[in-house]
């Protein structure tokens, strides 16, 4: 197990810098200094997921202060936590070689090809740990140890859902599922409830200052948007991806004399299966859940051991053609995404030619059309923009606001992602209405996807042309990015 965390550092330590874009790279960062500078998630600005992962970000950053320490001791923890808590489960159940296979599946599978902190794999940690709390203590003793574990099986179920929503939300109704084939039911249930309620509870209190707004003003404008993605989780090819259904095919022909003894880990399995299929279909980043291939192995193990002490033997070669076919289904999954990290490693070096001089991200390698931008811009904007007056940044550079020490304007989302932006009218009319009813004093934006007019698709499609063009002027220009100052306006 130490091995494979020492393993995973260096990677992520000489790989964690290949790549800095401003989306997701700059806007989660942005989205944490939002909430250190005491912005309400919801009602200050736009966020369509839920309140924990940026806490989280704004943790490490509160730790380590705002730049590559933050990042990467956050990349490096949520790593590190996935392959301990599966080392803890697997050791209870498997053979040391089976542990060991299983260990390195997920070391290279997780994180390496995307080594930047985000809230899928944020969102797969706080699920396997649920799964952890399963079957930490399996089987239950008495029914305290069902209710404290299923209580925290809860608890990790909700923080994965208010992370990862797509993720934690089939999860918990899954984890609730597993709760009625436990052998203490009504502590297991009880506990499951309770965990549930409070966690929903706290959460509410404490990072979601106003659940409508949470509910109906965000999260659900963007569900409905992303709401094609949902058709993909029947295709054949999303149900074979990641080996996740072969996975579960193999596992349950294996054990079928025996799914009736190992009812509840059977379950547990085909649901997780179900969960990590959704999570891949409505997901654009593709991360990887071992859940359901960890299963497979503890599943069929469980089963020979079993079968050993009984009048019903399967035998000794089946029990090893179960093993060897989810050995086979594992290293493909290894050699995927070794074969996907490399590739990607290898565009990120070809793309991102240019190593960023601004502190505290000196160094990041970043796309050269808009990393000369950032360095120009910083020092500018310190310069010439007094941080006593109002700017937005209606460009995906977003990064701005906490390397320039601008407060961030409010009313503005996480960022601006166009699948999202070109459906939801109210997204639209919300920037709108951010920018008309409280006119900055500066604006930063782009003009290069919308070559036709002075301005970015960001300002055409929320209807903000004509009334840039008739209020602001521009003052300054680099590449494609425009500063824009609010005509009349004094210093």
């Amino acid at each position: 197990m130490i091995f494979f965390l020492i393993i995973n550092a260096i990677f992520l330590r000489f790989n964690f810098l290949s790549f800095f874009e401003p989306m997701d790279s700059g806007g989660f960062q942005a989205l944490a200094y939002r909430l250190l500078e005491h912005q309400k998630p919801y009602v200050d600005f736009l966020y369509h997921s839920g309140p924990v992962f940026p806490l989280t970000m704004a943790l490490f950053m509160t730790l380590f202060g705002f730049g590559k320490a933050a990042i990467f001791a956050h990349l490096l923890f949520t790593s590190s936590a996935y392959i301990l808590f599966t080392y803890w489960i697997a050791k209870k159940f498997l053979p040391p070689a089976f542990v060991f296979f299983i260990l390195l599946v997920t070391t290279v599978s997780f994180h390496w090809f995307y080594p930047f902190p985000n809230f899928g794999t944020d969102a797969l940690l706080w699920s396997l740990i649920g799964v952890w709390f399963l079957l930490r203590a399996e089987p239950f003793k008495n029914p305290s140890s069902a209710f404290v574990h299923h209580f925290g099986c809860a608890l990790s179920g909700v923080l994965a859902c208010f992370t990862k929503y797509n993720l934690g939300l089939p999860f918990v109704l899954f984890f609730f599922i597993v709760s009625f084939f436990s052998s203490f039911r009504p502590a297991a249930l009880l506990g499951f409830l309770l965990g549930m309620f409070l966690t929903v509870f706290l959460l509410r209190i404490f990072l979601i200052p106003d659940f409508h707004a949470f509910l109906f003003g965000n999260l659900l404008p963007y569900t409905i948007t992303q709401s094609n993605r949902i058709a993909d989780i029947l295709k054949p090819q999303t149900l074979m991806i990641h080996a996740y259904f072969p996975v579960l095919l193999v596992t349950l022909f294996y054990i079928f004399p025996h799914t009736k003894q190992f009812l509840k880990l059977t379950v547990l399995l085909t649901l997780s299966t179900l969960g990590a299929i959704i999570f891949f279909s409505t997901n654009s980043a593709h991360f990887f859940s071992n859940v359901p291939l960890l299963l497979g192995f503890i599943l069929i193990c469980q089963t020979y051991g079993s079968d050993q002490n009984s009048e019903m033997r399967t035998g000794l070669r089946q029990f090893k053609y179960g093993l060897a076919a989810l050995f086979v289904l594992g290293i493909s999954v290894m050699a995927y995404f070794s074969a996907f990290t490399l590739a990607l490693l290898k565009d990120y070096h070809r793309q991102n030619t240019y190593k960023l001089q601004t502190e505290p991200l000196k160094g990041w390698s970043s796309p050269s059309s808009w990393g000369p931008a950032l360095d120009h811009l910083v020092p500018l904007i310190r310069q010439q923009i007094p941080k006593t007056d109002s700017m937005a940044v209606l460009t995906e550079m977003e990064i701005l606001y906490p390397l320039t020490g601008h407060k961030s304007f409010k009313g503005l989302p996480l960022n601006f992602f166009m699948p999202h932006l070109e459906r939801s009218e109210k997204t639209q009319s919300d920037i709108r209405n951010a920018i008309i009813l409280n006119p900055p004093d500066w604006i930063i934006t782009e003009n290069r996807h919308y070559p036709l007019f002075p301005f970015n698709v960001i300002v055409h499609i929320t209807g903000l042309d004509n009334f840039l063009l008739q209020n602001y002027r521009t003052v300054h220009t680099f590449g494609y990015y425009v500063v824009l100052k609010k005509i009349n306006h004094q210093i």
